[in-house]
């Protein structure tokens, strides 16, 4: 399965099983043609944005439903 980050100028999707992934420069390619995942050039926009990512699935974690009756 994957996640999905963006904000005005920047999508990122993210793959959770593989090493790769999708970031796109919705300012210079608004039509996602270009892939700039591995492109050095936007290295530390993939990074703040995986951390985004990463830092918001921690936070969204489902634990379950709540326990109504002992066991």
């Amino acid at each position: 399965y994957g996640t999905m980050i963006r904000d005005q100028r920047y999508k990122l999707v993210c793959y959770h099983d593989r090493t790769q992934g999708e970031l796109f420069d919705l300012q210079e390619d608004p039509g996602e043609f270009d892939n700039r995942w591995d492109d050095p050039a936007y290295a530390e926009v993939r990074f703040a944005l995986l951390k985004q990512n990463f830092d918001a699935l921690a936070q969204a974690v489902d634990i379950g439903p709540k326990q109504v009756t002992p066991f």
